[in-house]
């Protein structure tokens, strides 16, 4: 198991016919996707990287070193703060619709 690569598993799984279970199908899924995205995101991600540097010493030359590292806690904070509300906006999306669509089932069912 030690050096074999998991997705060289998975292709010969598929040429003896076997059909491969949810998990390994979202597995390929996942490493297809990521595969095509990675090549793009590293060009944007050192452009992102000058663009931030570059507003960073922007931020401390106009307002302060102090000032500037509140400024930039705050920005830390409020990306989080979008993360957060981003995973409850997911939540509700999937578990409240589940819930609704289980009640319409129930009326519906009467």
């Amino acid at each position: 198991m030690v050096g074999i690569s998991f997705i060289n598993q998975l292709r010969s799984k598929v040429k003896k016919g076997e059909k491969l279970t949810l998990t390994e199908r979202l597995f390929v899924l996942g490493y297809k996707f990521l595969k095509v995205l990675v090549p793009m995101l590293k060009p944007m991600g050192r452009l992102l990287k000058k663009a931030f540097k570059g507003i960073g010493h922007l931020i401390k030359k106009v307002f302060g070193k102090t000032f500037s590292e509140i400024i930039q806690l705050a920005f830390i904070l409020l990306i989080i703060c979008a993360l957060i509300w981003g995973a409850g906006k997911v939540y509700q999306l999937v578990v409240v619709n589940r819930k609704k669509q289980q009640h319409l089932y129930l009326l519906l069912s009467l």
